[in-house]
């Protein structure tokens, strides 16, 4: 399945990445992954799960859908949210709001592709750890911080 057809499709019903989600949970559960669920430890493991990519293009877009649509719904349950169509992104997104009550657009598919094309200095862990702090700390906050304010 291609993942730039689905995530870049304002057509596609959001409800779907729920389905994949689930069918990735259930299959990291086959393989003997038993520890993984929708939590923000599993979050901090995808950079591991992501270290040895695919190498043909069809597994990589299998895998930025599978991947994209765990952190979003993993995301969304532990901070609400919701998958919304972004037309500046042409993408499924998914939006967050922040304690001051602004709205952060998440682009978990661009962020998974770019996790397994870069490596490790497109670390989602890093990610996670940048967006947690805009979302509890409010983005006013976390943007004085990040420039020593």
């Amino acid at each position: 399945m291609d993942s730039e057809q689905v995530t870049r499709n304002p057509n596609t019903d959001p409800a779907g990445f729920s389905r994949v989600n689930e069918e990735f949970l259930n299959l990291m559960h086959k393989q003997g992954i038993t520890n993984i669920g929708n939590s923000e430890d599993s979050i901090l493991a995808t950079d591991h799960m992501l270290s040895q990519p695919p190498s043909d293009e069809e597994s990589i877009q299998n895998e930025i859908l599978w991947v994209g649509s765990f952190i979003g719904e993993t995301l969304i349950r532990l901070f609400g949210g919701k998958w919304a169509w972004d037309e500046r992104q042409e993408r499924w997104v998914v939006l967050i709001r922040s304690k001051n009550d602004e709205t952060i657009s998440l682009n978990v598919f661009r962020k998974v592709e770019n996790r397994i094309r870069k490596g490790m200095e497109d670390s989602i862990e890093y990610w996670y750890q940048n967006i947690k702090e805009m979302i509890t700390s409010g983005t006013e906050d976390y943007l004085k911080k990040i420039k020593g304010e």
